[in-house]
């Protein structure tokens, strides 16, 4: 059909260059004779747009449908309650105590592998199967049965799990699902606000919406897991700190009754007297020091099993009723557009080629 039409444009072509029309004169391009030499060219033009009009209609139809969904969320600041109030009380003594949480960024934690393994850990329930599956089998990632030019999977199939390549072959597999999680997972913050939106792209609404909202609870238990490593990392430092403080007030005591005892009377004795004062001063710093450690040792005790929130959910993702993507209507627009362009070109090209 376009072949036709090229050959017909050709002596179109030919009749007007024996008509001496031509599209420019003097640098410039005549409007009138373009204008004429497109609609003799119409065929050829409309030709290619359908083409492309063509190609653009299967595409749209045959494309995979994502359904996106959105969760919002905060972040927690600050420390509330009784445990707050003790830790501020006791700052003002000059002393830190309790204080584990770390200031981190969501969006990072959002974005992180670990969060990703974590999706992939898991099982959904989804529409096309009848049982959860993970999303490697769900993308159907580990279908040995499709054609492939992986070595290790002809490897896999030709020899099963006794050929020592199914470690190998399946860390492939969770790469490839990783990598596709990366592109699907969303995140943005609006720095006026501070509100984090997260976006979740899958070819299922409710399988969207499911996998929203558990990056908010795996953000929450990474963070928190990560909180509670560092409060018993800080007990366990005050208890060896209390132990030894501990002994050395211990110490501090037992000198300064062997001295009095060594010495009770000592009003006369300037020098004895000085040395009575430095042994009960290093003892109520020692005390001082006890006290503060055991404080803190009660605090850090609170702190490692205390369970602070970390993000505060504004909205929960909902499954979605209208697809995200493809959008039909702008790819079928633009490729028409694009044909349009394609045709225009290819019979200003034809009419060079044949001047």
């Amino acid at each position: 059909m376009i072949c036709a039409d090229f050959t017909r444009g050709l002596i179109e072509i030919h009749n007007m260059i024996e008509e001496k029309i031509q599209i420019t004169d003097n640098e410039t391009v005549d409007l009138r004779a373009l204008a004429r030499l497109l609609w003799t060219g119409r065929s050829l033009i409309l030709s290619i747009t359908g083409l492309f009009t063509a190609i653009s209609l299967v595409y749209a139809l045959l494309a995979t449908p994502y359904y996106l969904s959105t969760l919002t969320i905060y972040p927690a600041t600050g420390d509330t309650g009784t445990l707050g109030q003790l830790q501020n009380l006791a700052s003002t003594f000059g002393m830190s105590v309790g204080r584990t949480e770390e200031t981190y960024n969501i969006m990072d934690v959002v974005r992180s592998r670990r969060v990703r393994k974590a999706i992939l850990g898991r099982t959904w329930q989804t529409e096309r199967y009848a049982t959860p599956v993970d999303l490697v089998y769900y993308w159907e990632i580990n279908d040995t049965t499709a054609f492939s030019l992986n070595p290790l999977t002809w490897a896999a199939a030709l020899f099963g799990k006794s050929s020592g390549v199914d470690e190998d072959l399946y860390r492939e597999w969770e790469e490839e699902a990783l990598e596709r999680l990366k592109d699907l997972i969303s995140v943005s913050e609006d720095r006026n606000t501070g509100l984090i939106r997260i976006g979740m792209l899958m070819e299922e609404p409710q399988l969207a919406a499911d996998i929203a909202n558990y990056i908010a609870l795996a953000v929450t238990d990474y963070i928190q897991a990560k909180n509670t490593f560092e409060a018993s990392r800080n007990r366990r430092f005050i208890q060896e700190r209390l132990e030894v403080g501990g002994g050395e007030l211990e110490r501090g005591e037992t000198d300064l009754k062997d001295f009095r005892e060594a010495n009770r009377r000592i009003a006369d004795s300037p020098e004895l007297q000085m040395e009575e004062g430095r042994l009960i001063r290093q003892v109520e710093v020692k005390q001082q020091v006890y006290i503060t450690l055991q404080q803190q040792l009660e605090l850090s005790r609170i702190e490692e099993v205390k369970q602070t929130p970390v993000i505060h959910t504004l909205d929960e993702a909902e499954p979605a009723i209208e697809k995200e993507k493809p959008n039909r209507k702008a790819i079928v627009l633009l490729f028409l557009m694009s044909g349009l362009m394609v045709g225009m070109i290819a019979r200003v090209v034809q009419f060079k080629l044949a001047t």
